[in-house]
């Protein structure tokens, strides 16, 4: 595994393609973990306000959890705000998408 991810990680820095790793302990296999590479855009790039405040999304709200920056934001912040953000700032544009899955050998999905 840590060799796969390891070449995975070095294709990225090469293509200069931003991405998040998240190691996980593997729920079938106890003492084992799983990883997930994520190409994404820079992360500088995703500060543009979102009712108000900037959505910083790290690898925490790439995964699931998306913290609010206000209270304004926390009562008004919408599955809608969300996926707008992460596909303008967050998603890699197609071009970058295709070079990744090219050097994966997977389908587009997008």
């Amino acid at each position: 595994l840590a060799s796969r991810v390891h070449a995975f990680v070095r294709k990225l820095q090469e293509q200069n393609i931003a991405h998040n790793l998240l190691l996980a302990k593997s729920p079938d296999d106890e003492g084992l973990c799983d990883a997930y590479v994520i190409p994404r855009q820079n992360q500088c790039r995703n500060t543009y306000p979102v009712l108000g405040e900037p959505l910083k999304f790290a690898v925490v709200e790439i995964c699931g959890l998306v913290l609010a920056r206000s209270d304004h934001q926390l009562d008004n912040l919408t599955e809608a705000h969300i996926r707008e953000e992460m596909d303008k700032n967050v998603c890699l544009p197609p071009d970058d998408l295709r070079r990744v899955t090219e050097f994966i050998g997977r389908p587009t999905q997008r």
